[in-house]
């Protein structure tokens, strides 16, 4: 016998692996967000290094100064931005990973609905199979019983 709700469990498993999906798509999507904050993060610190390097050269241009605050200004907000990215993807990530729960959770219910549904049909094909043996054996002794004078044939 089949299990009813079989093409349900299917389903559930479907939407199991697009969400499997979905969730290597934002860790994916984090990873890249966080590899371009390191990057930027290194620049910053590199501009950091030529502002230092500029102060520490002696006479120093104004306007050299201010572009060089400037780009480091920039460097720095840039940082800021591509942090808050990076949280935004780590709570979609996150999002994401529950979200697989949730449906790994109605997946599995299923799956204990179906296992009960075989050890039910085990049982019952169990206690039929003793039924059938049962009326075997009873047959082969009718069969193999002495006939007595009067008994009906059997």
């Amino acid at each position: 016998m089949t299990f009813r709700l079989q093409r349900i469990l299917d389903l559930k498993h479907w939407k199991e692996e697009q969400q499997r999906q979905r969730l290597g798509a934002a860790v994916q999507a984090r990873l890249a967000a966080e590899r371009r904050l390191y990057d930027l993060v290194a620049e910053e610190r590199r501009r950091r290094e030529a502002m230092a390097a500029l102060l520490a050269g002696g006479r120093v241009d104004a306007a050299r100064v201010v572009e060089a605050s400037r780009l480091l200004d920039a460097a720095a907000r840039a940082v800021a931005a591509q942090a808050r990215v990076v949280a935004e993807r780590h709570a979609a990530e996150e999002a994401e990973r529950a979200r697989l729960a949730e449906v790994m959770r109605e997946r599995q219910a299923f799956d204990r609905l179906r296992e009960r549904h075989a050890e039910r049909e085990r049982t019952e094909h169990r206690r039929r199979e003793t039924v059938l043996l049962g009326e075997i054996a009873n047959a082969r002794a009718a069969r193999q019983r002495p006939q007595r004078p009067g008994d009906a044939p059997a």
